[in-house]
Parts: C-alpha cells; structure tokens; sequence
C-alpha cells in the first residue's frame, strides 16, 4: 500500500462528503490549489497518446456508450440497441 489511504472495501460504502480542506501540514489555501484545464486536445492514436503522456503528463479519457452497455458483463461487448431515454441526455453520452 502506498500513502495513507486503505485499500477499497468489496462491501459498499455511502460516498464520504467533500472536504474543502487540505491535509494537515499542507500550507497551500484551498482555492490556490485548484488548477484548471486552459485547453482540451484529441488524440486519434496510442502512440500519440503515449507522446503526450511523456511530454506533458497524465491524460484523462472518455468514451461514448449506450444503455445498453449498463447491462454489460464480459466478453466482447456488441451494440444491441440505441434507444433514446427521453429522461437521460441524448444518446451517444460519454461517462
């Protein structure tokens, strides 16, 4: 285990509140230790994502799915339908 936190519990627990407070010790204020994205780029390839990873750091994903993926479980996962629920956003949504 690295840092102080347990590992994840395979019982599920409730979300803990946010915490608008840095840790002890930590002397940076709140606000000044947000940071926020300037810019968003698109990366069509793996070896074009890799690039990035070195030169700039961490890289964040989405991909786009469709109701029927919530009832995935394994294998390859193959669209079966693309229903509109006019209650969620409109389909395709990323998550």
């Amino acid at each position: 285990m690295i840092g102080k936190l347990s590992p994840c519990s395979k019982v599920e627990e409730k979300t803990p509140k946010c915490s608008t407070m840095c840790e002890t010790g930590y002397s940076v204020a709140y606000k000044q230790d947000k940071h926020f994205g300037m810019s968003a780029n698109s990366f069509r390839s793996v070896e074009s994502i890799q690039t990035e990873i070195m030169t700039n750091g961490p890289v964040e994903g989405t991909m786009t799915v469709y109701e029927d993926f919530l009832a995935y479980k394994s294998g390859v996962f193959n669209i079966l339908i693309r229903v509109c629920d006019p209650i969620l956003p409109p389909f395709p949504r990323s998550v």
